[in-house]
Order: structure tokens, then sequence, then C-alpha cells
């Protein structure tokens, strides 16, 4: 009954949100990146680092996304000798782990197994299909990629050798999608890539909650909000009951963007919703939290 319960509730949490999946690049050099598009229209940028660091022996590339170090995911290498591309893990579900996230010449029918030695059987992806096709004028030949977790969700996403990963979506809700990227110095679409607010653009700031990553998360996620002028601010958990379970901001905030970090080490796992009030303004969304 318990694992039903918790299954509605996933299936629940599906349908009201996009689930949030790290970025993992390919091909790993460094100096290329990648321009990502999410549901809302909202860019981010992945770089390779020109930084390697050698762990158990292995030399791995560090990545950062949006001026800001992934905490979670930030170590990948590529091994030509099975030809796959891995994580090193370091504070994730299962910390000081490797797991393949990609295979360059994937086939129909070959089958990648995340976290063999501590998860076997419940995390597996496998090529769908395949098609030649022009991706940013170049032809490619792209791979459509599923992805299935304890048999609850499953996800899809694009992959071409090339550029990496295309899209991705989860249950059919799109997460995001390659806007454009610099592979070894040549310029694939839009790279174009805002990072900053320009003075005049400052009136069009508006109340925003935007959704938390990495979801789902153990224990840790950032919630990141925008507020436009300065301004009482209340941001809080509640369960899916209804009760609060964490109060992260309750104070008066002048006009910016923000991100806090909310550790959930102390709550069960399940859906929880965060809100954001400022007067009258009101919005929440939901996260998951799998221990």
């Amino acid at each position: 009954m318990k694992q039903k319960l918790f299954s509605s509730l996933l299936l629940f949490f599906i349908l009201g949100n996009i689930f949030l999946f790290a970025q993992f690049p390919a091909p790993l050099s460094s100096g290329n990146y990648w321009i990502w598009e999410d549901e809302n229209g909202v860019r981010r940028k992945t770089t390779i680092l020109d930084t390697t660091v050698i762990i158990n022996d292995k030399p791995y590339f560090m990545y950062q996304t949006d001026e800001e170090f992934t905490d979670t995911f930030r170590y990948l290498r590529f091994d030509s000798k099975d030809s796959l591309y891995y994580v090193f893990s370091k504070i994730d579900t299962y910390p000081n782990t490797e797991s393949p996230y990609y295979k360059v010449g994937w086939e129909i029918g070959d089958t990648i197994e995340y976290y063999p030695e501590n998860a076997p059987g419940e995390y597996l992806s496998w090529v769908e299909s395949t098609y030649e096709t022009n991706v940013f004028g170049t032809k490619m030949t792209v791979r459509e990629i599923r992805s299935d977790y304890k048999g609850l969700l499953t996800q899809t996403s694009l992959w071409a050798d090339e550029i990496g990963r295309l899209y991705e979506d989860t249950e059919g809700y799109i997460y995001y999608v390659l806007k454009g990227c610099v592979i070894n110095g040549k310029v694939y679409g839009d790279t174009n890539y805002v990072t900053s607010v320009e003075e005049d653009d400052v009136t069009e700031m508006k109340y925003e909650l935007y959704q938390n990553y990495p979801n789902p998360f153990n224990p840790t996620t950032n919630i990141e909000y925008s507020v436009p002028s300065t301004e009482y601010v209340s941001l809080k958990v509640f369960d899916i009951l209804g009760r609060e379970v964490a109060a992260l901001v309750n104070e008066q905030k002048s006009a910016g963007n923000y991100k806090v970090n909310f550790n959930a080490s102390n709550l069960s796992s399940g859906v929880y919703i965060y809100r954001l009030q400022v007067n009258d303004f009101v919005t929440s969304k939901k996260m998951m939290l799998i221990k």
C-alpha cells in the first residue's frame, strides 16, 4: 500500500511539473559549450572548463553551468576503450560513484545501466531508434534514447555523437532543447546567451518562481525566484497535505534575482510544494525528494 501511494504521488508530480535532469554534455573538450532553452524560454549555458582532475587514477573534465559550479555532477570523462561517457558523482544519492551516461555509436537494442553496483536494474537507458537528419545545417545520425527509472517513469532524449544531447523530455513534458553550441571551435546553431540584465531592461523584471534543481533531489536542491522591487518576501515549503515543513525566506528583499538552498535531510521521500508570496502575488511549484 505504501509503495502504491508513493507511485501515485510520483505520477501526480510528473503530470504537474517537469522533471529536472542534469545536462551531462558531450563531446568533452576544453572550451566546448552548449546553450539550452527550458520550457519557460530561459537559456542556460554549460561549459567544459580548462581544468582536469584525477580521481581513482582516471582523468576527468570539470564543467560549469551558468557561471556556477554544479556541485552534484561536475566530473566527466570519455573512455575510448568502451566508447562510453562517464559522470563521477560526489554528493548524489550514490556518492563517489561513476556511472555511464552515453555511448558513441550506440546501436538499437544496446542498454546502459546507471549505478550498476549500487542499484542494479533500477536505472536503464537504451536506443529506441536512429535516423539521419540535418542538425544546425549539418547531416548527423540522431539517436532516440529512452530511460527508465524503476518502472515508474520514462525519459526521452535525442543525441548526436557530434554535438551531444539535443532534446530531453519526461513523460511528454519538454525540459530543454539545445539551441546551439561550440564544439572544438565550430559553431552550431544559435549560441546567443544573455548573462546579465541591461540597465534599460530593469523595468521588465517581474515576479518569478522557477523550477527547483536538481529535481528529483536528495537531500538538497536550489530554488530561484525574482522580485521587481523592494518587497517583503515569503518562501515556504509544504508537504502534500498542506502542512508547512520549512520557511526559507521571510524578510524584505530588494529588486533582483535570488537563489535559496533547501536541505530536506530531515524529511521523508515524497512530493513537496514550495510557495512564493509577495503581497498579493502567490505562486507555487512541486518538487520531489527521493531518498
